[in-house]
């Protein structure tokens, strides 16, 4: 299967353990550019980066600076970035309850499953945003919409991680799709610069038109379909969030 990622540039967070081997070794056998980033590296992705094209960072991702970091190896490396996977995440069981939870494991658990996949999207946005098509994934679960008293703090930052891709996709890809549809348009005329519809504005939400899923209450585009805009990519499965948006797409797509 061609995936279209080839000499794409990627930065997995987590990429040591669970599915992370799996993602950065599927994103490669795409022909993608991989910067694996974990605490732990080596076992497995020492093998992939024998040929090149898989980079390994050691990085504790629960630091201030250490999703930046990772993002940073990419630039550097392989000249950009398209793809980053926030992958990264862990669950501790709370088996004596809410009350047993205290504030240390909550930092903890939003942490590595909620902020590190922030960092490291705001550190990846300028680049992406230069590129000018580019996907994000973060790997939710489906305990964002099934709460377990057991995980509960996992739970919580799942849910977060839900919602802040949402939001970010509401900003960054409607942002996209103006900008690249204008330049559709530009060549089209010959270089007559078009007029912008009302509501469109660089950087912000594109507040002229409603996005087609607030037509279908039922049908959540984030979690069971496409949404509007470029950001096509929005999954079907719940356990991963993607967003993407593409200059070459000229028209929204429409719900599934």
């Amino acid at each position: 299967m061609d995936l279209h990622l080839s000499d794409k540039v990627a930065v997995v967070t987590g990429a040591s353990k669970g599915i992370g081997p799996a993602i950065t070794r599927a994103l490669a056998a795409e022909g993608a550019r991989v910067v694996a980033a974990a605490r732990t590296v080596g076992g497995p992705l020492d093998a992939l980066a024998a040929d090149g094209r898989v980079r390994t960072v050691a990085v504790d991702l629960t630091t201030e600076n250490g999703p930046a970091r990772a993002v940073q190896e990419a630039v550097e490396a392989f000249g950009g970035l398209d793809i980053p996977v926030n992958n990264v995440g862990a669950v501790t069981p709370r088996l004596d309850g809410f009350l047993s939870v205290n504030d240390e494991d909550w930092t903890w658990g939003l942490t590595i499953n909620f902020l590190t996949a922030v960092r490291t999207t705001r550190a990846a946005l300028p680049h992406l945003i230069e590129r000018g098509a580019a996907s994000i994934v973060n790997d939710s679960s489906a305990n964002a919409f099934l709460p377990d008293p057991g995980v509960i703090d996992y739970c919580a930052a799942k849910a977060a991680l839900t919602n802040f891709s949402k939001a970010l996709s509401k900003e960054f890809a409607r942002a996209a799709y103006a900008s690249a549809r204008d330049r559709t348009l530009h060549a089209r005329r010959g270089g007559r610069r078009p007029r912008r519809a009302p509501g469109l504005r660089p950087g912000g939400q594109h507040h002229g038109l409603r996005p087609h899923h607030r037509r279908r209450p039922d049908h959540d585009a984030l979690t069971q379909g496409s949404t509007s805009g470029p950001f096509h990519g929005i999954a079907r499965a719940r356990p991963t969030v993607t967003a993407r948006w593409s200059p070459t797409r000229e028209a929204p797509a429409q719900p599934a």
